[in-house]
């Protein structure tokens, strides 16, 4: 009782983070999701690495700090490349492609 397995730890940083992200309240988004993906990385999970990547690099997109997200979304499509994730990669290709005043916010 009480541990929280690090997997665990680095999808609840990640959820949380989106759940503000979603409610608006933008204070602890970026630090949620840096924390996630430093823990993914320290876990070595490719995948959920570049997600969160992704999902950090769409809420910067939001925050008209496209210039920032590149970085993260170029490493995500080189990491779900080789993984042929489909979904994962399209979605990265798509917010590398979309031009900022498209945001969604």
């Amino acid at each position: 009782p009480g541990h929280i397995p690090p997997y665990l730890e680095a999808q609840l940083a990640r959820g949380q983070a989106l759940t503000d992200a979603l409610a608006g309240d933008h204070e602890h988004v970026e630090a949620g999701l840096q924390a996630a993906i430093d823990r993914f990385r320290a876990l070595s999970y490719p995948y959920w690495l570049a997600v969160t990547e992704t999902d950090l690099a769409e809420w910067l997109i939001g925050r008209d700090r496209g210039a920032e997200a590149e970085e993260l979304l170029s490493e995500a499509i080189a990491t779900v490349e080789p993984l042929r994730a489909a979904p994962a990669l399209a979605r990265a290709h798509r917010l590398l492609a979309r031009p900022p005043e498209t945001v969604v916010r």
